[in-house]
């Protein structure tokens, strides 16, 4: 199996070529700076490669939201808001 080497900001550019090259069977190593951080390799499955997407809840959906086997009452939504506020 061949494999080659692009520099990320080629790959961007030219993005639909490259995936065709890895479509056809050859592997591609991405450079940042010339150092190697990601490999794209052809999809070897018996079955398609598929996309979950699951949907989002209604906002507010935290505050409803009910724990088994926790007897303290834990605010979600401001534990999840204290920690935002503290990075």
């Amino acid at each position: 199996m061949a494999s080659s080497q692009v520099k990320s900001s080629e790959f961007k550019a030219k993005m639909a070529a490259h995936l065709r090259q890895v479509k056809k069977g050859e592997e591609l190593i991405l450079l940042d700076r010339d150092v190697p951080f990601a490999k794209v390799i052809p999809f070897r499955g018996k079955k398609k490669p598929t996309l979950k997407i699951i949907k989002a809840k209604k906002p507010g959906a935290l505050k409803n939201m009910k724990f088994t086997g926790v007897k303290a009452k834990i605010d979600v939504v401001k534990l999840l808001r204290e920690d935002r506020d503290r990075r």
